[in-house]
């Protein structure tokens, strides 16, 4: 984070100057990641907590307001539509992979495709219908 993000955010919480140096990210996140111990030169690692892997259906209804309020292209709707209008439980599967990868939380079912799999599939093939139709 650059120095004018910190003091934005030190002043948004009425901290003195300076107070964000230690953890300035979980400062700007609020909770929603967790930072390992890095030793001096090493670069530290990220994580969601429960409370960042919460945050994913909010930011599927962003994705779905997106869509009705800008313009897009299929291939950047796709994986948006498909979290907003698809099957209830994708949300809800894709927070089990988010808490198996951050939080070591082993999933229900490890075999079946992921959510990512499944976005990733649905993208490709918006990518080839729009190539079919501009060709």
């Amino acid at each position: 984070m650059d120095e004018p993000a910190v003091e934005a955010c030190e002043e948004s919480l009425g901290a003195p100057a300076g107070f964000v140096e230690r953890d300035r990210l979980a400062c700007a996140v609020g909770g929603l990641l967790s930072r390992d111990d890095a030793t001096r030169g090493q670069k530290a690692t990220y994580t969601l907590t429960e409370a960042g892997i919460q945050t994913l259906p909010v930011m599927v209804a962003l994705g779905a307001w997106g869509l009705r309020h800008w313009p897009t292209t299929p291939e950047l709707a796709v994986r948006a539509r498909l979290l907003a209008e698809g099957s209830p439980h994708l949300v809800d599967e894709l927070m089990d992979e988010l808490r198996e990868l951050h939080l070591g939380v082993a999933r229900e079912n490890p075999k079946s495709p992921t959510a990512p799999e499944r976005l990733q599939q649905a993208y490709e093939a918006a990518v080839a219908i729009a190539t079919a139709d501009s060709a």
